[in-house]
Parts: structure tokens; sequence; C-alpha cells
């Protein structure tokens, strides 16, 4: 199977877009063979007969769950630009962080319930059992994943929807709970099961080294000064945070950069200077140069597509 194409930004226009809306009114609405409104928490689910091909999705405020019916699919999927980037072997179940555009490809025809869920109600839900929800549902993320508990769900979720009134409404929300908190122990146990990369940050030095380059987006600082921040000798910062990330510092830094200017870029009235002084390019044409490579487009492209 081939991997996704490149991920391009897609047009997002700030907070409070809802994935169903935008997955019935773009390329998927032709796949869609019902959608409803599931419980009292704003969340959707959506039953889709999806052909085999590359698709692509906008990022949008809802915390998204593929449950794929009948036999599971491979597949090879890029949630947010590259923060998640996979290639899954045959599994039931795929989980899209909120806010992150998706691009994937799917090898064989598919009938799949997409359950979608606002990420705020999913982080106070968590937030009730002393839980965050980024943090427990990270490593669900990165790949494909079985669960038994959850694969007996579905069929209720199914039938609760042919539900009325408020019993449905009840009915749906016990589900709905259900379904975050089984995702939560899947996610939990998966993070458990995660070998300890030798070599590799403490999880300390992670949060000490991400807020330093996230402190330096504007004004990047090389790896002599990260690595003096962190208390390390050059070579050995750079070889334990590769082997944390799986990229280097400065590959890391770029991405949060990028990622930054589309955030800028979306706000009306800000110059496209603006935007390249905000992440550390003195130059319009210096910041178009890398928005080129990283994402197949200038920042005026991108601009334009959101009007």
């Amino acid at each position: 199977m081939q991997p996704p194409p490149r991920f391009s930004p897609r047009p997002r226009p700030g907070h409070g877009l809802r994935f169903d809306e935008c997955y019935i009114e773009g390329e998927h609405g032709q796949f869609v063979r019902s959608a409803a409104k599931l419980g009292s928490y704003g969340a959707s689910a959506l039953l889709v007969d999806q052909p085999a091909g590359h698709y692509t999705t906008a990022g949008t405020d809802d915390l998204v769950m593929c449950a794929i019916l009948g036999d599971p699919v491979a597949a090879a999927i890029d949630f947010g630009a590259g923060m998640f980037r996979f290639q899954s072997a045959h599994t039931p179940f795929f989980l899209s962080p909120a806010r992150a555009p998706s691009v994937f490809a799917v090898e064989n025809p598919h009938l799949a319930r997409l359950i979608a869920v606002p990420i705020g109600e999913v982080r106070e839900l968590l937030g009730r059992h002393g839980l965050r929800a980024d943090a427990e549902l990270e490593p669900l993320y990165a790949g494909g994943f079985e669960d038994p508990f959850l694969a007996s769900l579905m069929p209720q979720l199914g039938q609760s929807l042919t539900f009325e009134g408020e019993t449905g409404l009840l009915i749906q929300d016990s589900l709905l709970v259900t379904i975050i908190l089984a995702l939560q122990q899947v996610g939990s146990a998966r993070r458990t099961a995660r070998p300890t990369v030798v070599g590799g940050l403490s999880p300390a030095m992670i949060r000490k080294a991400t807020a330093f380059l996230m402190d330096g987006i504007g004004q990047p600082k090389g790896l002599k000064a990260l690595a003096e921040h962190c208390g390390m000798s050059e070579f050995h910062f750079h070889r334990a945070f590769t082997l944390s990330f799986g990229c280097s510092p400065h590959r890391w830094q770029l991405q949060r950069r990028m990622e930054m200017a589309c955030e800028l870029l979306r706000l009306p009235g800000t110059s496209v200077m603006e935007v390249a002084i905000a992440v550390g390019y003195d130059t319009p044409q210096g910041l178009a140069r890398v928005f080129r490579r990283h994402f197949g487009c200038t920042p005026m492209e991108y601009r334009r597509a959101l009007q």
C-alpha cells in the first residue's frame, strides 16, 4: 500500500468547526449513509460507506473515533501534518485528535461508524476523574488499535440511535461516557506497555527542552544554547532528543513554527510579514521558501484558500 500524499493545509475558520458538518459538506459527503446527533454532549455519529483511496479531512474541534464495521481495514494515516504519521495493519479502531487535519489512504472499501465528540466535553469528563484528556488519549493517535469491550459497544450505539426523546438521550449519553472512559483505559494500557526509550530524555527533561524550544519560536536558538539549558553536551543532547522524538530538535521546532504560521495566517488583518517575524523569519520570502517545502504552497496561496 502506498503512503498517503503529502499533507497540504486545509482551510479551518477558527474554533467551533464541527466534524459532521465538514465531513458531510466536503468530499466525503457522497459516502455518508446516515448521520445523527448523539446524546446531549454535542456529539454526532456518522455511518460511512467509503471506497478505497486517498482522502483528507479538516481539523475540527471534535475528537473523532473511527470504528470499522465488518472486516478491519489497513490504512496509512497522517494526523496533524506529521505529528502522528503511521502505517496501520488491519485494526478496527482509529482515533483522530481534535484540531488536527488528516490525510489517509485506505486499501479496501469499508463500512465505518464515525463518532465525533467536542474535545471540550472530553476534557471535562476526564477532568472529573483527575485525568488530562490530551495525555491520556495521545497514545491512541499514533496507530490503529483493537479492544473487545469497545467493539461490543458499537452495536448498542447503533441501536440507541433508534430511540427518541429523553430516553434516547439518556441511553446515548451513557454509551458515550462509557466509550470515552474505555478509550482512556486503552490509551493508559498502551502507554504503560510502550517500551522505554533507552538513552532518551527523561519526562522532566522533555518538558524542559520543549518549553525552551516553544519559547524560542520567534527567535530560534541553536543546539548549543538548548543543550546548555538542559545541562548536557551538544552531542549527548542531540542523540537523546532524537531517540525520544524520532527527529532532531531543529526539525521538531520547525514543525511547531509552521503550525504557528498556519494559525496566524488564519487571523484576519495579520500581514504575512508579521507572521514571518512571529515565527522567526526576517522576510516573507524566507518564510515562503520553508512554508512551500513543508506544505507544498506559499503562505499567500494558503491564505487565499481560506477566503
